[in-house]
């Protein structure tokens, strides 16, 4: 006997079956496939955006604990003590136009420099001129006055300029005067660092507070604005450009001008000085000479013989 065979209808039945469910796996396993892909793909973004918020916060980490290390500031030789007996006399401060002077308030001449902290022939000039005329400010025949440009030299010197200007307000303007001027042939524009400067402020003895909340005010950028203002009205276009005052009376030294081929040698700035002191000496009142109350004959004492006579 033969085996049955399946009917007609099973047949039909399992042939639709096997028909409509293979495409149906297909799609459904393409679909898991994609989001199988977009779930990597999106835990590829995630480890991603996480790795470089890590590196940029270790960047940003790096660079505050970089900001807030000392850095060294090498103050010259003698600095600290080249000023001590000016300022014991009380010969620097500021003037009545608010710059900073060295030497007697009432010396019979004054030099007034406008110059740049990053200027390389004010560097000269400081060498040369100001270190030769030292002694004519310890003797008291010279004013020497100096006023900050930030509009010329070699780099822009304008935050070393501030913390000269904060220096000043705590009378020490004369040894950042000498600081920035080493630093200019030593370091040249990394003296701008503000955290080199504030580590020479606290090697000169400054209140840090103060010095701090100065350079943090907008004082020094005013100071800075009025100097420029003033050297702008008086024609000033290069540094250093220098004058010397005998009162009123004013002489360009520095550099030279129409009809002088030459600027002024130290010798002969000296000379100047020597002259106007000698001026002033001059026209001093002489003091009267100290007069003597007039003194009456001495009185002779009466003698037997003149007492018998009468």
């Amino acid at each position: 006997m033969s085996k049955s065979k399946p009917s007609m209808k099973s047949k039909v039945k399992t042939g639709t079956t096997n028909a409509t469910a293979t495409p149906l796996s297909q799609k459904q396993a393409a679909k898991a496939r994609r989001e199988a892909q977009q779930k990597r793909q999106q835990q590829q973004t995630t480890i991603l955006v996480t790795v470089s918020a890590v590196v940029l916060l270790a960047i940003v980490i790096l660079f505050v604990v970089i900001q807030n290390q000392p850095v060294e500031a090498t103050i010259p030789d003698g600095v600290t003590t080249t000023y001590a007996d000016l300022r014991n006399k009380g010969w620097m401060g500021r003037g009545e136009d608010k710059n900073f002077f060295l030497g007697s308030p009432t010396a019979p001449a004054t030099i007034v420099e406008y110059g740049s902290f990053s200027c390389i022939a004010c560097y000269q000039y400081h060498g040369n001129y100001y270190r030769g005329l030292q002694d004519k400010i310890k003797s008291g025949d010279l004013k020497f006055v100096y006023k900050p440009i930030t509009t010329t030299g070699e780099f822009e010197p304008t935050p070393m300029t501030k913390a000269a200007y904060c220096a000043g307000l705590q009378d020490r303007f004369w040894e950042f005067h000498d600081i920035l001027f080493d630093w200019q042939v030593t370091i040249a524009s990394s003296g701008n660092d503000t955290r080199r400067l504030a580590s020479a402020a606290s090697k000169l003895g400054l209140n840090m507070n103060d010095y701090n909340n100065c350079m943090a005010s907008g004082d020094p950028q005013n100071f800075i604005n009025t100097v420029a203002a003033d050297a702008t009205a008086k024609g000033v276009n290069s540094t250093p450009t220098v004058y010397i005052y005998d009162g009123p009376n004013e002489l360009k030294v520095y550099p030279e001008t129409t009809g002088q081929p030459n600027a002024a040698s130290l010798l002969e700035v000296r000379g100047l000085i020597e002259a106007y002191a000698a001026k002033a000496k001059a026209a001093q009142p002489t003091a009267p000479a100290p007069t003597q109350a007039p003194t009456s004959a001495p009185t002779q004492a009466a003698t037997p013989a003149a007492t018998a006579a009468k």
